[in-house]
């Protein structure tokens, strides 16, 4: 079987990777419109076609609706845990740092401000909380905002920093590139 679809993408390049760009689309139009036309041809086909579409997308929701209630009551639950209690009596918890990166590109100071504050708020002692400002060194008030925001904010945490992603060429502009290299300057 191999030699000879081997065989027809060889002789024929062209066409058999036009056919295979049309397949999926073709596939799917079928199969959609397939109740209008298929209702005319072939009814029986389509009333168990609708049948079998009718009860498999009630089977879906059904287990969406109960797996989101049991994951819902898993989320009340641990809401509730006193995880700080939980974790002092771990060894080596006095070691344990968290850092926090918090990517951002003309995020306005508030919501930047709200973020930090909510993580001083957290239960974990915040002086072993490090953040890092992740920001792109092309944005102008960049280093105004982190300034302001490490002025503000230092105090409450381990260490409050700002890394600032030049553009490098090959590399995408984007919120992973921004953590990447704000996690090279926490490093």
């Amino acid at each position: 079987m191999t030699d000879f679809f081997n065989t027809v993408f060889t002789r024929y390049p062209i066409k058999t990777r036009r056919t295979l760009e049309i397949l999926p689309g073709f596939v799917s139009w079928f199969l959609i419109l397939f109740p209008i036309w298929g209702s005319f041809l072939l009814p029986l086909a389509v009333a168990y076609f609708i049948l079998f579409f009718d009860v498999y997308w009630f089977y879906k929701s059904f287990s969406l609706a109960i797996t989101a209630f049991i994951a819902s009551q898993k989320i009340k639950k641990a809401e509730k845990e006193n995880w700080l209690k939980l974790a002092k009596p771990l060894e080596n918890f006095e070691k344990v740092s968290h850092v926090v990166i918090i990517p951002n590109y003309k995020e306005t100071l508030e919501k930047l401000r709200k973020t930090m504050e909510s993580l001083s708020n957290q239960t974990f002692p915040s002086k072993r909380i490090y953040v890092v400002l992740a920001m792109e060194k092309r944005e102008i008030e960049g280093k105004e905002r982190a300034k302001k925001l490490i002025d503000e904010f230092g105090p409450k945490f381990g260490a409050v920093l700002a890394s600032f992603h030049p553009d490098i060429e090959g590399e995408v502009k984007g919120k992973s590139s921004n953590e990447a290299y704000g996690g090279k300057l926490a490093y």
